[in-house]
């Protein structure tokens, strides 16, 4: 899992905690105005900054370690979901765009009622 077996491909392990850093940056930052997990998590875990071709020779966190992240940034994230105003005047893109890079914030902030459906639902199961 922490391995690479193809430069076509990232360690899994980069990939899971790739999606709780971004998990992280959209909406528990953006958001919430919250500070980092890790700010050396900005770095690691940008896409843009690192190509698959070298994922593996990174410093990732280990299975376990990505996978209590990821838990961690999704409780998080359901909890500041539950409290986002989301009728306030700077629409959510705006808050998003002004927190992080725009080209990211374009992909998650477009639907912020959806996202908020999304941690109701999670809560009643």
């Amino acid at each position: 899992q922490a391995r690479q077996v193809s430069p076509l491909m990232s360690p899994l392990c980069w990939d899971l905690a790739h999606i709780g850093h971004y998990e992280e940056l959209w909406l528990v930052r953006a958001l919430a105005d919250a500070p980092p997990t890790d700010e050396r998590f900005d770095d690691l875990y940008d896409a843009f900054r690192h190509p698959r071709r070298e994922r593996g020779r990174l410093d990732i966190l280990a299975p376990d370690a990505a996978r209590t992240f990821d838990a961690q940034v999704r409780e998080r994230a359901l909890a500041v979901l539950r409290h986002v105003d989301f009728a306030s005047s700077a629409p959510p893109t705006e808050r998003c765009s002004s927190a992080i890079d725009v080209r990211s914030a374009s992909a998650v902030c477009t639907s912020p009622l959806a996202l908020r459906r999304a941690a109701d639902a999670f809560d009643e199961r």
